[in-house]
């Protein structure tokens, strides 16, 4: 069965985005600073984390002096990420998700801010991190959720067939806050909390929001083959998006926190 993402598409995106990935990690600043406070709700310590999808250690700069998790093992599947990680003081390794690396009943939790819709098989994953969790374990993401980029993509079809006759897929499906729990469950974690918040950004015309979508690595990485955007439709598209000289564009950030048995 033929995958719906491109993986070496992706992984070439996000390898060239790391050299000004400063100017762009915004939103993966504030997945981080959920996360962070999400982690100080519970009460207890940890000795011993993995971060999946670590990016330049956002998250491991917010605990590094904290106690919270003893010992954070980040990783990443982009080997320059992993090396920028490493300021945090927290070791870095360069990892394939779809086969974590590590012995069952390791880690007290396990942590992935703003990756998981980029993973390949979540049933797959979530299973594996259940098995190195220990009894008691936590698990605690968060990923963008289906209700990013509505407006585009819904407006972005429209024009592509009004101006073209035919669209191309160009925004990966992301999981809805229904799925998300069920995944969790599914997976035979106990005590699922799953929440959704809405983060808007602006952009003053539609080549900026482009732009920032590169910069993050978040741009189209579809397997479908598909023809650039042509000039014609980029310019109608942001002539219906723009509202008072701004371009309002919808992330939805779901967080999922649940237990091992």
């Amino acid at each position: 069965m033929n995958e719906i993402i491109n993986y070496k598409l992706h992984n070439l995106k996000r390898i060239r985005s790391v050299k000004k990935w400063n100017n762009f990690n915004y939103l993966k600043k504030l997945s981080a600073e959920r996360l962070y406070e999400r982690l100080f709700e519970v009460k207890r310590n940890f000795d011993l984390g993995l971060e999946i999808g670590c990016h330049s250690g956002e998250f491991g700069t917010l605990i590094k002096n904290k106690k919270k998790i003893k010992k954070l093992i980040q990783g990443d599947r982009i080997f320059e990420f992993c090396k920028n990680s490493k300021k945090t003081n927290f070791p870095s390794i360069n990892i394939d998700n779809t086969k974590l690396p590590f012995r069952e009943y390791q880690f007290d939790i396990v942590i992935s801010n703003f990756y998981f819709h980029w993973v390949r098989d979540v049933t797959k994953i979530l299973t594996q991190i259940r098995n190195l969790l220990k009894p008691n374990g936590l698990l605690l993401i968060n990923f963008l959720g289906g209700k990013t980029l509505r407006e585009l993509q819904i407006n972005l079809i429209d024009v592509e067939m009004k101006l073209l006759g035919g669209a191309s897929p160009r925004i990966i499906p992301f999981i809805d806050i229904r799925s998300a729990g069920a995944l969790a469950q599914n997976t035979g974690f106990k005590l699922p909390v799953v929440d959704s918040e809405i983060i808007n950004i602006t952009h003053t015309n539609i080549n900026s929001l482009f732009h920032d979508l590169r910069g993050m690595g978040e741009t189209n990485c579809m397997t479908s083959i598909y023809k650039p955007l042509k000039r014609v439709v980029t310019k109608e598209l942001e002539n219906r998006l723009i509202n008072d000289k701004i371009i309002n564009t919808v992330f939805e950030l779901i967080t999922i926190t649940a237990w091992k048995e």
